[in-house]
């Protein structure tokens, strides 16, 4: 009953359905309190580009790869959000 609670408050954000709620929680989980902040729970999904440089030179900022099914999600999400008026 709490993960069908945690995926009914999530799908009433925008751009995220229930497929995507559903996808979010299985992945992430609904104890929210091993991520301090926003930033760590986004290191952990690997959407943080790396900040690599190195004598004035940046490198690569590529993703790392990390779970594949949160990632797209939470990018396909991120693209809907902006769609809605």
């Amino acid at each position: 009953e709490p993960f069908r609670q945690a995926a009914k408050l999530l799908s009433t954000m925008p751009g995220i359905s229930d497929v995507s709620a559903n996808v979010v929680v299985a992945e992430i989980g609904i104890d929210m309190s091993r991520f301090p902040t926003p930033g760590h729970l986004l290191f952990w999904a690997c959407l943080c580009p790396r900040n690599d440089e190195s004598a004035g030179k940046r490198r690569s900022t590529r993703l790392r790869r990390g779970g594949v099914w949160l990632k797209t999600t939470l990018v396909q999400a991120a693209w809907a959000a902006i769609k809605v008026k």
